[in-house]
């Protein structure tokens, strides 16, 4: 008895760490750090990251070294609001957040009336400052526009900046890539017609 509960727990353990690794492969995460106009940390801010779309919001605190981080939010438009008592609040709106990325925003906190909130509203795009790997979101209008060879997303794939393909692994004109399904299924149509002896 004992060792079927091990098995289900075990069993249980993996199927909650697969689901996981699942969930946060899809989603994007926000970090930065909150300062005051001396430059010097703000602790105990309270970051705000509202998703445009659904309404829905989650906060943090800014630890000792005024850091903070929200994982796990799910891909589209967020509203950022940091605040402290004694600083203006301060907000950031069209932040959008794609899959996989982790956003790095900074906040600096102006002194004065906790009313009055200074609104940023034109940024530039997004730095992945927080991680070293390359990507990129390739959207359905993309898909659908743009021209590829045979529908293949081996196109798609060297849309991405710092992606280099080599020639060992493509066709004879560097198009086809030889290991697509068109190439598999002409030669075991030539394979099925050749004569056997």
């Amino acid at each position: 008895m004992k060792k079927r509960q091990f098995i289900f727990t075990l069993l249980f353990a993996s199927l909650a760490f697969c689901l996981a690794t699942t969930a946060h492969a899809q989603t994007a995460e926000v970090t930065g750090r909150v300062t005051d106009q001396a430059a010097a940390v703000v602790t105990g801010a309270e970051v705000i990251v509202s998703n445009v779309n659904t309404g829905v919001s989650r906060k943090a605190v800014t630890n000792d070294e005024g850091y903070y981080t929200v994982p796990l939010l799910q891909p589209g438009q967020y509203r950022l609001t940091a605040r402290k008592d004694g600083f203006k609040p301060i907000a950031r709106d069209g932040v959008t957040l794609e899959v996989g990325q982790t956003a790095r925003l900074d906040f600096t906190l102006e002194t004065g009336n906790v009313n009055d909130t200074v609104t940023i509203t034109e940024q530039g795009p997004l730095l992945a400052s927080e991680t070293t790997s390359l990507g990129q979101v390739i959207d359905g209008k993309k898909i659908t526009n743009i021209p590829l060879n045979g529908r293949s997303p081996f196109r798609l794939i060297q849309l991405t900046p710092g992606v280099l393909s080599s020639n060992s692994a493509n066709g004879q004109f560097g198009d086809i890539p030889v290991n697509t399904t068109w190439t598999r299924t002409s030669r075991s149509t030539a394979g099925a017609a050749s004569p056997t002896k």
